[in-house]
């Protein structure tokens, strides 16, 4: 660890638990701006340690950066603006959504003061701090004693940053970065991606992994997918794969045109069996639709230039090897009132055709082994599954069919109401 991180962390230290004059609120801040403090100090670290070879090219060249210089100013209220820095949802900087916070402000006053660049024309653009600096306008417009437009407030002036600064800057603070929603996220992703923001910064601003940012960048790029995302209709995992897969064969507008259709067929079916039973919740999202194999039908007819469809053709998981004469079965499980009928025949002609191949390999083994081998004894057991006794017979295995033995009780003669059962045993 560099001796800059370590006297950063001493410094954040003092800050804190030292015994330097002023109030427990002056210090819980400057804490806080040494948390903030210290990750920009490591981001720049990491920002030196860039390949020689590009730091010629400027901002971009070393991407994670580090905020420079700042001052503590005071400024009237109707001197802020707000640009592109808040990264809330819409309408969370409205009257409802602040009124709990106005309330705190006007009984305690301003705790933590908003950070802001000068403009050159005598007002200054808010990076962090909007809803107490939103706040604070909606105090002044409702005339609360104490609080105009022309009030002096305490805020911290940033010097010498560049407008990646900012923008990284205003998503880093924890208050923000911690309570993005997925949505709000993804909108940060495409001011990265406007502005220009290298990966490497945008995935340390929003605490995210590189390949984690990468994906939002691809969904964030073709918003028509990221549409569909958000309504539940694909996985995000999947709906990059996907995305991927197009990109690399230049079939992004096919891929477009054959998802919303799909899309809207699938929502179309949906609603129509909402008519005939109760849908489970999962089940009334269209990405339960979207199923595995799906997918990987999908993604192999990207790579091989076929046209799009959803003709999958179900693999079935049972199989006969001929040479091990082994049958391997897996579970799986077939709905007889939503399965497509193609499907369920495809499996169930399956299994009868194994069947069928596998008679006369029993019958020689009944045969070798007798009546009381050890499979015929194992399939004519008490406890043995139940089996098609038609079938057996077709197959010439009816031997095999279980019969009452001397000694066992059999189901009707444990049954005393039935008209079978002998009194007297």
């Amino acid at each position: 660890m560099s001796a800059r991180v370590l006297l950063t962390i001493w410094s954040g230290v003092f800050l804190m638990f030292g015994r330097a004059p002023g109030d427990l609120g002056d210090r819980a801040e400057a804490g806080r701006f040494f948390v903030r403090r210290l990750f920009m100090t490591i981001s720049k670290n990491a920002a030196e340690s860039v390949d020689p070879g590009t730091a010629a090219k400027g901002e971009e060249a070393q991407p994670l950066g580090v905020k420079q210089r700042t001052r503590i100013i005071r400024v009237r209220l109707n001197q802020l603006r707000f640009l592109d820095y808040s990264h809330r949802a819409e309408g969370a900087l409205g009257r409802e959504h602040l009124w709990s916070l106005a309330e705190h402000i006007k009984n305690d006053g301003l705790r933590h003061r908003p950070e802001v660049y000068a403009q050159g024309d005598g007002t200054y653009v808010v990076v962090t701090g909007h809803r107490r600096a939103k706040s604070l306008m909606l105090l002044s417009e409702d005339k609360v004693s104490g609080f105009s437009e022309n009030m002096e407030i305490e805020v911290v002036e940033l010097l010498d940053s560049t407008p990646h600064d900012r923008l990284a800057w205003s998503v880093a603070d924890n208050e923000v970065r911690l309570n993005l929603t997925q949505e709000e996220r993804f909108e940060v992703v495409k001011k990265f991606i406007r502005a220009g923001m290298s990966e490497e910064r945008g995935a340390l601003s929003l605490g995210l992994s590189l390949k984690q940012y990468q994906r939002d960048c691809s969904l964030a790029r073709n918003e028509w997918m990221l549409d569909l995302v958000a309504k539940k209709a694909i996985l995000a995992t999947t709906a990059v794969e996907l995305l991927d897969a197009a990109d690399k064969m230049k079939r992004l507008a096919e891929l477009k045109r054959y998802l919303e259709d799909w899309v809207a067929e699938k929502e179309l079916a949906i609603e129509a069996e909402v008519q005939k039973r109760e849908l489970k919740p999962a089940e009334k999202l269209v990405r339960s639709k979207l199923t595995h194999e799906l997918k990987r039908h999908g993604l192999e007819q990207l790579a091989d230039g076929k046209e799009l469809d959803a003709e999958v053709q179900t693999k079935i998981k049972v199989d006969l090897n001929p040479k091990t004469l082994q049958v391997a079965v897996q579970g799986f499980k077939l709905n007889l009132q939503t399965d497509p009928v193609e499907v369920i025949g495809r499996v169930l002609g399956t299994l009868s055709q194994i069947a069928k191949t596998a008679a006369p390999i029993l019958r020689t083994r009944v045969a070798l082994e007798g009546a009381e081998g050890p499979q015929a004894k194992l399939l004519s057991a008490k406890d043995a599954p139940r089996l098609d006794t038609d079938f057996l017979r077709e197959a010439g295995l009816e031997g095999l069919a279980p019969v009452p033995k001397p000694g066992f009780v059999t189901d009707a003669q444990s049954d005393p109401e039935s008209p079978d059962a002998d009194e007297g045993t």
